[in-house]
């Protein structure tokens, strides 16, 4: 729901700003913005039990029941998805997203139908009508629409609300509708009129959720008092209050025969109550974080559940029991800024994912490796990208997913690419001990470099092009000449694996991450050991430099990431996550900010900018 983010964005605001000029140490503790399938705002059935749709701030996605695995990706939303719904025959999808649009998909092909667009702001909520031919939306501008479902065109507009209308419903007949607002309350209005029926007035906080009974004689909604409440639909009075959750009630629903009410909750559970003596029956207890979406199986034995946790959870509506999760972590592992700083590239799991950096939308997946993409770049223009974390890597379009090319003879999983600085080659390094340089217009195989005696798994170009530079966990990294591949120099970690590699932006040093949790910079040109970052209590996975070449950043297996001074080996501000491995870490193109990858599911953005004195 949009509400997470207003309250993201207000205790944003409440924490207390940098103080600290550059140079002095600062320890961060809440990310700028999060990259992942952690948010699920809403999930559906479809008509015949078969399938789920699920959708949150990575997207809108269909699932298999029976597997728990995704089917299908709706992709084209600009903004996250708040709503989702089926068509009645379903066959269609509609979804509402904050980029103030509604979108119509074929259920079976992911193919975007049709367009709604006229709210001014978010569209926060979407149902159909019970023949399909409609869809209402409900937005951040206080007003609900009627539109369509067949040309797209607008029908009408119901106006009165004085807060966002967060839910819309349609009456079993389809000749009501049913609103929730941010205003405290709920209306009924006549569906071909748009006149406004009544009024449900109680509810002491935003209705966050409406619903009408399968018989369509009561209405349904959940607030943020903690409570929902039923009420008689022809007389607008009060029948049952539900009380029990002790977080917000973000979302409500009837079980297919009216008997039961389903809550979902802020306090990370779903109750289930009695429809006819308001009293509550059982509690499905089991996610970790907000409960946003609960729906009942079109049989009405099972119930479903979905959470900001990263999991949507069937249980046996009789008992209780958990039957099945799916789980929408990538258990994400890189993450890496476009060379114009506009996008992220994250991989995890079999999936590589484009994002928009501002908003944090998934602006495409990359899928089909059966294997964790642990090695993931951008082509120095940003119009393409590269994903492994198999045998075969591949170079993808970044605008259509389209593959360019693939790269075939390492014999183990690749571990790390880079492009050369012109984006004419690929550099890759692998469990197979070697590194190969290819062409990445065609994919055919330059060279390799041999010599290691266990996996590579770190690889970096200089900035010129002229040298490639190999981590390996034998415990040594190695340079070489790009062009001949022959060995230039050997840099020891007194037999530490080393795992992380980069050059500095005028190429003069190299920088090594260790798995003692050494962090050490070296002249290129003499191979000397210059100076160590000390601080770090656990493996260094991934190191950085920002593009001044001023700062160096690290991320460990410790909990944190590090911001040090190149110059001084001085620690400048810490990033702190308990109980987080950060295997990915990388500067914005300006500096500014970092991001993390980590194998939570979730990419993080940090603000590091240096705060001077006046």
């Amino acid at each position: 729901m949009k509400h997470t983010l207003v309250i993201l964005a207000v205790l944003l605001s409440c924490l207390p700003a940098a103080t600290h000029a550059f140079g002095a140490q600062d320890v961060i503790t809440e990310p700028i913005g999060r990259f992942g399938l952690f948010s699920l705002h809403a999930a559906a059935y479809s008509p015949d039990g078969k399938q789920i749709a699920t959708c949150g701030i990575a997207g809108a996605f269909l699932w298999d029941v029976q597997t728990g695995n995704i089917v299908q990706a709706f992709t084209g939303h600009t903004d996250y998805v708040e709503s989702i719904a089926f068509s009645p025959d379903g066959t269609r999808v509609v979804t509402g997203s904050d980029d103030g649009t509604a979108r119509l998909w074929d259920a079976a092909t992911g193919v975007h139908i049709r367009t709604f667009a006229g709210h001014k702001g978010w569209v926060a909520s979407a149902a159909f009508s019970p023949d399909g031919t409609k869809v209402l939306t409900g937005g951040s501008d206080n007003t609900a629409r009627l539109w369509n479902a067949a040309t797209g065109a607008r029908i009408r507009r119901f106006t009165g609300h004085k807060g966002y209308v967060e839910s819309v419903a349609f009456s079993p007949d389809g000749t009501k509708v049913l609103t929730g607002s941010w205003d405290m309350t709920a209306r009924l209005w006549n569906a071909a009129t748009g006149a406004c029926i009544r009024t449900f007035s109680g509810h002491t906080g935003w209705v966050s959720s409406v619903a009408f009974s399968p018989d369509g004689t009561k209405v349904l909604t959940g607030s943020w008092d903690k409570t929902a409440r039923l009420w008689d639909a022809a007389t607008g009075a009060c029948l049952h209050t539900f009380s029990g959750h002790n977080g917000w009630v973000s979302s409500i629903a009837f079980s297919p025969d009216g008997r039961k009410v389903l809550t979902g909750s802020f306090d990370k559970t779903a109750r289930q109550w009695d429809a006819a003596t308001g009293a509550f029956i059982c509690t499905f207890t089991g996610h970790t974080r907000y409960v946003h979406s609960v729906a009942y199986s079109p049989n009405g034995t099972n119930v479903l559940t979905g959470s900001s946790d990263h999991s949507v959870r069937l249980w046996n509506a009789e008992t209780g029991e958990h039957i099945l999760i799916f789980a929408a972590n990538d258990n994400l592992i890189t993450a890496v800024f476009s060379p114009d700083g506009t996008k992220l590239l994250t991989g995890g799991g079999n999936t590589a994912r484009l994002w928009n950096a501002a908003s944090g939308a998934n602006m495409r997946t990359f899928t089909s490796h059966k294997a964790l993409n642990t090695s993931i770049a951008f082509s120095p223009d940003g119009m393409k990208v590269f994903c492994s974390g198999v045998k075969i890597p591949r170079l993808l379009d970044a605008a259509t997913g389209a593959q360019i090319c693939t790269f075939t003879g390492h014999t183990d999983d690749v571990s790390s690419v880079a492009f050369s600085p012109d984006g004419t080659k690929v550099l890759t390094g692998s469990w197979d001990k070697t590194a190969r340089l290819w062409d990445a217009a065609t994919g055919a195989r330059i060279r390799r470099f041999v010599g290691h005696t266990h996996a590579i798994w770190s690889v970096a170009y200089s900035p010129d092009g002229t040298k490639v530079l190999t981590g390996s966990v034998d415990g040594t990294a190695w340079l070489w000449d790009a062009a001949t591949g022959t060995q230039i120099r050997t840099y020891a970690a007194n037999g530490k694996a080393i795992l992380s590699v980069a050059f500095s932006p005028d190429g003069t040093n190299v920088l090594t991450g260790i798995d003692d949790g050494a962090v050490m910079l070296w002249d290129v040109a003499t191979g000397e050991h210059i100076r160590a970052f000390d601080g770090h209590t656990n493996v260094i996975w991934s190191v950085a430099f920002s593009a001044d070449g001023r700062r160096v950043l690290t991320g460990s297996g410790d909990g944190t990431a590090r911001l040090w001074d190149a110059a001084t080996g001085a620690c400048i501000r810490t990033v702190s996550r308990e109980g987080t491995i950060f295997y990915s870490v990388a500067f914005s193109p300006d500096g500014t900010k970092i991001l993390t990858g980590s194998g939570d599911g979730i990419a993080l953005l940090w603000d590091v900018s240096p705060v001077m004195p006046p």
